[in-house]
């Protein structure tokens, strides 16, 4: 219940290029646009709710915050090959989001190709309890690239200190708690 409240269930999206790097510069908002040699910038726009950033698998591609918003997606490639405008995808997404959900245009109901029985959250608990065989949990699909160096603050819960590891190609450095215990 707590995974996502509402009813929805899983849809494949017919979508195109275009519409995906949209999809993706919409998602990138979430982040502030950084300046270089600017200390204790926040990374994060506090105004904007996480569930807004997305992240798709299949593809790769790379954000820069120092860019302005809509124009961060520096790179986006499928199978190592730049993806086209007018290259066709089937994307796996929320009802939700096939109907215009934070803030999007709705996709016309003939681009959703299927949609599934099961709510989003029953699939969700299935595959954290069970994982399916040869999903890559561990490979992220994509990563910030700036054009300049930048240091942000992100604000995260103490029990994040083990994963540092996890992104030490970023350099973290721990600040210590805030007034709120972050």
């Amino acid at each position: 219940k707590g995974l996502d409240p509402y009813a929805n269930k899983i849809c494949a999206l017919r979508i195109n290029g275009a519409e995906l790097r949209g999809w993706l510069e919409y998602s990138a908002r979430v982040f502030h646009r950084l300046s270089p040699n600017t200390p204790d910038q926040l990374l994060v726009d506090p105004a904007r709710p996480s569930f807004e950033f997305d992240t798709i698998y299949g593809v790769q591609y790379c954000i820069d915050p120092t860019r302005v918003a809509g124009a961060r997606l520096v790179s986006l490639t499928y199978n190592g090959d730049p993806v086209s405008n007018t290259q066709q995808f089937g994307m796996a997404t929320s009802e939700f989001q096939t109907t215009g959900g934070v803030g999007r245009a709705p996709f016309a109901k003939n681009r959703v190709l299927a949609k599934s029985r099961n709510r989003l959250a029953t699939a969700l608990g299935n595959i954290l309890t069970r994982p399916p065989e040869g999903i890559q949990q561990d490979a992220s699909p994509w990563r910030f690239s700036c054009s300049e160096p930048v240091q942000a603050v992100i604000c995260t819960t103490p029990q994040a200190m083990p994963y540092l590891k996890d992104i030490a190609h970023l350099s973290p450095q721990p600040l210590g708690l805030d007034g709120d215990g972050f």
